[in-house]
């Protein structure tokens, strides 16, 4: 050992040894103090990562499924409204293999933590590919993290709007998706929602799924040309509607004519004051509805003339930034059952 080295003066080894002993308690300090930051923040402050190591068994996610014996899980639609914080995701896993990712972000920006608990998520679903992932519109919490999708999963089919959207974040994502391909090779379908926009059916067994895209120069602002996306499985209807505002709710009601009886709500732009219009909720007539927001967030989403139009219709409400993790099991007898990872 260096001690026992010749020239060398007897005090160097203590320095030596003093300044492994320095790292050491540099070590137990800090791996102490990101224990405590865990066990002691203020909820929220990691968000959606709970989820991931929520179980105590290492490796083993937290046990998400409907009680036994109510829902036939083989035969359901599974529809995971990911925590995300400030931001929206949904995944639709269908029976027949079909998986849909609709948008995922989180915030202005998603750090490397963020991203890498966003795919654990994805992954603790049992997630191996993407057969159509849907980008509702280019603001950055419904798609900072699907170029990181992209990277990690073959897609086979990718629709959002044609729209230039000037910001890092849609140019990484518009190129990631321009690049994509799936098995020998593929390239994965780009199907680009013009300015006029139009009406898109994805459909397979026991299931319909219509997307109602306004286009991206029908209104001004950006959130509008959020298309609205209506899922048919095992009798149940869900009306999923990105941050789609006022203005295009009432453009879904000109085209559709005739009320149309829901069970779910994606509230649009994370339960705004902007989105879910009273005309709008009654035409619907939903019994659920589900807010993605933040906890704590700056925008005071979602809002309280939201939730109010919601009670007012005896709607159950759920919220990933009080409930976490919510998912939604819809067999083909029209059975449905919520389960939340808080």
């Amino acid at each position: 050992m260096a001690a026992k080295k010749k020239g060398k003066k007897k005090t160097k080894p203590l320095l030596i040894r003093n300044k492994a002993l320095l790292i050491l308690v540099i070590a137990v300090v800090i791996t102490a103090g990101i224990l405590l930051a865990v066990e002691y923040a203020k909820p929220g402050t990691f968000p959606f990562i709970s989820w991931v190591f929520e179980s105590e068994d290492e490796g083993e996610p937290a046990d998400l499924s409907p009680a036994p014996g109510d829902i036939d899980i083989g035969q359901s639609l599974i529809v995971y409204f990911l925590d995300v914080g400030q931001g929206d995701s949904i995944l639709l896993r269908f029976p027949d293999g079909t998986d849909i990712l609709i948008d995922a972000g989180s915030g202005t920006s998603a750090s490397k933590e963020i991203i890498t608990a966003y795919l654990g998520l994805l992954s603790q679903t049992g997630l191996d590919d993407i057969e159509y992932m849907i980008a509702t519109h280019p603001d950055s919490d419904h798609i900072n993290m699907l170029d990181d999708v992209l990277s990690e999963y073959e897609v086979e089919k990718i629709y959002y709007n044609g729209y230039i959207h000037n910001t890092q974040t849609f140019r990484k994502f518009a190129d990631a998706a321009a690049a994509e391909t799936y098995g020998d090779g593929n390239q994965a379908e780009l199907i680009i929602f013009d300015e006029d926009g139009d009406i898109y059916t994805i459909s397979g067994e026991n299931y319909l799924i219509t997307i109602y895209a306004p286009g991206y120069q029908r209104f001004s602002d950006a959130n509008s040309m959020s298309p609205i996306i209506v899922v048919e499985y095992g009798g149940k209807r869900l009306i999923l509607t990105g941050d789609a505002e006022e203005e295009t709710e009432e453009w879904f009601l000109e085209i559709i004519g005739e009320p149309l009886d829901c069970d779910i709500l994606k509230a649009g732009h994370h339960g705004s004051r902007t989105s879910s219009s009273a005309g709008f909720l009654d035409f619907i007539t939903c019994e659920y509805a589900v807010i993605s927001a933040g906890e704590g967030n700056t925008y005071n989403h979602p809002h309280p003339e939201t939730l109010t139009k919601y009670s007012e219709r005896n709607y159950t409400i759920y919220r990933t930034d009080l409930n976490g993790t919510i998912i939604c099991y819809i067999d083909l007898d029209g059975d449905m059952e919520f389960v939340t990872s808080k």
